[in-house]
């Protein structure tokens, strides 16, 4: 009998003990948690791309091969793809959390916000090539050779007249990416962009400044991959 009241008072030590070393659930706890986002597995079931996100903060990008080797881990990538030959892998570049958060907090313009970056990983050579200021890419749907991304530079007018300052404009620039060279092929002024989906032609569309009546840059442009021609299609503002 009294072993077995022993017995139950040392269970109920223990029970006592154990509860008391749980850490309470509450907002210090959950900022701690992590998710599991866009994973993907590629085509050829060679390589695995996951993102691992905080509840608040910066997040990382990995990409590892079916054996479990790590091969990238990029902080801050998102929105990554995966040529269809598996050679070369494009991710956007978020800002850091805490320089948008200070952004924000100043009520900056959206043209002075922190802006994405763009990485080109190379799979066999872990070659890691970044570009800034990048708005957005795309890729074609079955090539592999090329894609193209969107950037947008300051440029201060080259005439200025004494006694009043300079205004800094932008101009958006699409750079055609050949992914075997390392070489672009750049246009200015461009709005909006497509490729066919054997990835052999561009399509994009310019536009020139409202104010810039005399313009005759906008229209709908066609580049032709192989020839390395373009073509102005159409005049005036176009919809892809």
């Amino acid at each position: 009998m009294n072993k077995r009241i022993i017995f139950i008072g040392l269970f109920a030590l223990q029970g006592t003990v154990l509860f008391a070393q749980k850490q309470p659930l509450n907002h210090t706890v959950y900022d701690g948690w992590q998710s599991l986002n866009a994973s993907e597995i590629s085509a050829s079931g060679k390589y695995i791309s996951y993102q691992i996100l905080p509840q608040e903060g910066d997040g990382v990008f990995y990409l590892k091969d079916n054996i479990n080797k790590a091969l990238l881990s990029l902080p801050r990538g998102y929105n990554a793809s995966m040529t269809n030959d598996e050679t070369h892998v494009v991710s956007l570049i978020k800002p850091k959390f805490d320089d948008t958060r200070q952004a924000k907090i100043k009520k900056k313009k959206a043209d002075d916000m922190p802006k994405d970056s763009l990485a080109i990983y190379t799979i066999a050579t872990g070659h890691l090539l970044k570009f800034a200021d990048v708005k957005s890419y795309k890729m074609a749907e079955e090539g592999s050779a090329h894609f193209s991304f969107l950037t947008d530079s300051k440029t201060t007018p080259s005439d200025t007249t004494a006694g009043k300052s300079k205004k800094i404009s932008k101009i958006s620039t699409l750079h055609l990416f050949d992914f075997v060279t390392g070489d672009t092929v750049n246009f200015q002024h461009v709005d909006q962009y497509a490729f066919n989906r054997l990835g052999s032609k561009l399509v994009f569309t310019k536009k020139a400044e409202a104010k810039d009546s005399t313009s005759t840059i906008a229209g709908v442009y066609l580049y032709d991959l192989t020839n390395k021609a373009l073509k102005k299609i159409t005049n005036g503002r176009g919809n892809l």
